[in-house]
């Protein structure tokens, strides 16, 4: 039975990722900031696959929970490890604060990079499988988002380089690049700043944003997070699976033009489009 470790498990894409991976037969280590003392997430799975699900608390920016983690491999092989805790931060570059810059890079991209780091003595054991969890946000600049696309441009950047330096070592690499799904992922965003003042230059930018949001969640949205575990799945199961697999209409349309445009014809076409979006008068 292969063995899996998902991060960020206790919400989102992992707990789906946890639950579908039970169903099909995998030995799952679901790992969360505090997931031990909630005992609600996972009861049901707990009862039905017993010791197939194992629960471990991680804090990937807890330098005692990541020497745990490399203490419980010790000389085990790990099949595959999900990359999935992150959160985002959102607001004018200029007017976030250095403390949650910080942050932002320290959960999405320090804290993966130095769990993966710790872990690959056991992936290579197994000769196993890294699935990090970037986003459409990984491949394109959105305003009001510099921070949290900084993070995920480094996530591509890593992986990536990461997958050329694994591939001697039977050790593959994956991207996973969800465009806009329902999941708590707007809920667990955080503002960069304590607040914009009506005063700010990018008060109506960030007024837009926020409405535009409003009406984003309250429309039906086709695109289903079930579809992601799916196919995340089926990749965990392929013999030789893509670096990137870019999940949703948005994220795909959004990579398709990319290839078709030159760099500085995308860039023109999509800031028009951004900036009348994020600038008109409401």
């Amino acid at each position: 039975m292969k063995t899996v470790l998902v991060t960020g498990a206790t919400s989102g894409f992992g707990k789906g990722l946890v639950t579908s991976l039970l169903e099909n037969d995998f030995q799952v280590i679901a790992t969360g900031r505090n997931i031990l003392g909630r005992k609600d997430i996972f009861a049901a799975e707990r009862e039905k696959y017993k010791s197939k699900l194992i629960e471990l608390n991680l804090d990937v920016t807890s330098q005692a929970d990541l020497k745990s983690m490399e203490t419980y491999f010790l000389k085990r092989p790990l099949d595959v490890l999900i990359n999935n805790a992150g959160f985002a931060v959102f607001g004018p570059a200029e007017e976030c604060t250095e403390e949650k810059l910080r942050r932002q890079f320290e959960v999405n991209v320090f804290g993966m990079m130095l769990l993966t780091q710790k872990l690959l003595p056991s992936l290579r054991l197994a000769k196993g499988h890294i699935i990090n969890f970037s986003s459409v946000f990984g491949f394109m600049g959105f305003p009001l988002s510099s921070a949290y696309c900084a993070s995920k441009f480094a996530v591509e950047g890593f992986s990536e380089s990461l997958s050329y330096e694994l591939k001697p070592h039977s050790v593959k690499v994956t991207l996973i690049e969800p465009g806009a799904y329902r999941t708590n992922f707007n809920n667990a965003a955080e503002w960069g700043m304590s607040e914009t003042l009506p005063t700010s230059v990018y008060h109506r930018q960030v007024t837009n944003y926020t409405s535009l949001r409003d009406k984003l969640s309250k429309r039906p949205n086709p695109q289903r997070p079930e579809d992601v575990v799916r196919g995340v799945i089926s990749i965990i199961k392929s013999h030789n699976p893509k670096l990137n697999y870019s999940f949703g209409k948005d994220a795909f349309s959004i990579r398709f033009f990319k290839k078709v445009f030159t760099r500085s014809l995308f860039h023109k076409v999509s800031g028009s489009f951004l900036n009348k979006a994020f600038t008109k008068e409401q």
